[in-house]
C-alpha cells in the first residue's frame, strides 16, 4: 500500500481553446514512468486521453507535471474518431475524467483520482 498522495489543478482559458494543468504528488514509493487523464468513470479503467508532461525528475515529489492541453493533445482512442478538448471538458463535468500517475512499483498506477 502506497501513503502517495496528488492534486491536480486545471484551468480553462477564456476563449475554451487551451486547459492548463498542474499535477502535484508527494510521498511516490518509485520513480514516475508516466502520469495521465484517463478516460473512466469512477472505479471503472478506461483508455488515456491525454499525457501529461513531466517538469521534474522521475522520482521527485512536488509539481510533477505542468503544461498545456489543446485539441491536439487529446490521443484518438477510436480509429477514424478525432477528440476535442470540449470533448475532454464535457467528459470532466460529467465526472468521467480520472488523474493517473503510475510509477516502477505500482505500473497501474499509484495515484488515482477523479478530476472535479
Amino acid at each position: 500500500m502506497s501513503n502517495a498522495n496528488g492534486q491536480i489543478i486545471l484551468k480553462l482559458s477564456k476563449d475554451g481553446t487551451e486547459l492548463s494543468y498542474k499535477l502535484i504528488a508527494a510521498n511516490l514509493t518509485s520513480p514516475r514512468v508516466g502520469q495521465h487523464l484517463h478516460l473512466g468513470a469512477a472505479g471503472v479503467n478506461g483508455p488515456v486521453l491525454v499525457s501529461l508532461m513531466s517538469t521534474a525528475e522521475p522520482t521527485a515529489n512536488g509539481v510533477i507535471a505542468e503544461g498545456i492541453i489543446t485539441n491536439g493533445s487529446l490521443r484518438q482512442i477510436i480509429p477514424g474518431q478525432v477528440l476535442t478538448l470540449a470533448y475532454l471538458i464535457q467528459q470532466i463535468e460529467a465526472g468521467n475524467i480520472y488523474t493517473n500517475v503510475h510509477t516502477t512499483m505500482y505500473t497501474g498506477g499509484e495515484i488515482r483520482g477523479q478530476v472535479k
